[in-house]
């Protein structure tokens, strides 16, 4: 099984690790640098979420796919400049009974307000 040859990572996007130092009552987080990461490309799942019952804040969803992520929970994506957290480990459905390993799926999130 492989993957079919006209399928590229077309697109990239900003990787950037998330670390932890201890401070105080919990871990302190951090960012490294962004470094490139291909990508097949990448959607919304849903429409945007309004937040609090005053209408203040918008959650926003992304996914983004590609043929495999070193994505883990609270790592970040840059997409078109814009920074989004990522929830989660990455879904994978590389082990499909189609012929070919359909890549990984990451799903991202910001709040905006």
């Amino acid at each position: 099984m492989g993957r079919p040859s006209h399928i590229h990572e077309r697109f990239t996007v900003g990787y950037r690790e998330r670390t932890t130092t201890a401070g105080g009552m919990a871990p302190k987080e951090s960012w490294k640098p962004a470094v490139d990461l291909k990508v097949f490309g990448w959607g919304p799942p849903s429409p945007d979420d309004v937040i609090r019952s005053e209408k203040t804040g918008t959650k926003h969803e992304l996914d983004v796919y590609c043929r495999s992520s070193p994505t883990k929970h609270r790592d970040k994506l840059v997409v078109n400049g814009v920074e989004w957290l990522v929830q989660g480990e990455p879904d994978d459905y590389r082990f499909g009974p189609f012929g070919f390993d359909a890549g990984v799926r990451v799903r991202l999130s910001r709040v905006e307000g």
